[in-house]
């Protein structure tokens, strides 16, 4: 729906949406995963950085179980099959920490065209609601045709040093101290300044938009307009931690408490 809405479409083409940011990247990557699914597309969820191994869904490999040609080859038609079987998988290599990292780009080139969706997580935040990317942030490609930046709202009112991942950028940027409250005006400032300026720049031919994450009762989103009418960015609020089941033919949603520390 809100792909739709956006005017994404691409004919014989997946398209590749990458989400970075901070407060609920991945929580939005499933929400929109279950509102693709609804819609029978076949959908890929990828990572240029790290992520947690998933529960379900997974293809996860060893890093020396794809070195040569044969495993990821053999790798890459799991996937695959996969994705013909359950309509979404989770793919990634094994990197410690209970996390996996980006499947690598001979494998990446062999599955992608067997999907209609590809989200790919390209930032970090350390389980901090808001931050401000260093210049390698995000890790995001060239084939890029939507960016969303995520902006945890939990962070509002309380100190900028203790919630702000990189707050010493934050600082520089916004000309205040780490003891600081958090506001809004503050958080779309960084959103303006660390994200917007250099990935419209850096990815022309992308649409950039922000989600502003708020803790909610329930999953509602709007659109935040222009005055002209032009959508501008999504206001979600998001009631925890959102994750797709292991249930393929209807998509289930798994709540938990996860705000206090801007999990998800």
């Amino acid at each position: 729906m809100i792909l739709e809405q956006m005017g994404c479409h691409k004919n014989g083409q997946p398209l590749c949406i990458y989400v970075a940011g901070a407060g609920g990247k991945t929580s939005w990557i499933h929400f929109l995963v279950d509102q693709e699914r609804k819609k029978k597309k076949k959908v890929l969820i990828l990572t240029s950085t790290h992520i947690y191994e998933p529960e379900c869904f997974g293809s996860v490999r060893e890093e020396n179980g794809c070195q040569t040609l044969c495993q990821k080859k053999q790798w890459a038609d799991e996937i695959l099959s996969r994705l013909e079987t359950w309509g979404v998988v989770i793919a990634g290599i094994r990197c410690g920490n209970g996390k996996i990292t980006w499947v690598g780009d001979e494998v990446y080139e062999r599955i992608k065209k067997g999907a209609d969706r590809i989200f790919v997580e390209a930032d970090g935040s350390r389980h901090l609601p808001i931050k401000v990317p260093s210049s390698k942030e995000p890790v995001v490609f060239s084939d890029a045709d939507l960016i969303f930046v995520t902006e945890g709202m939990q962070a509002l009112g309380k100190p900028i040093g203790q919630v702000c991942h990189r707050a010493e950028e934050a600082v520089k940027i916004l000309g205040c101290k780490r003891e600081d409250p958090v506001t809004e005006e503050k958080i779309r400032c960084m959103y303006r300044q660390g994200y917007e300026s250099m990935l419209k720049e850096t990815y022309p031919k992308a649409k950039v938009f922000p989600v502003w994450v708020y803790p909610g009762d329930g999953w509602d989103w709007q659109w935040e307009l222009e005055k002209d009418g032009r959508k501008k960015g999504i206001v979600w609020n998001c009631n925890g931690i959102y994750r797709i089941r292991k249930t393929v033919a209807t998509a289930t949603i798994s709540t938990q408490c996860g705000f206090s520390n801007g999990a998800g």
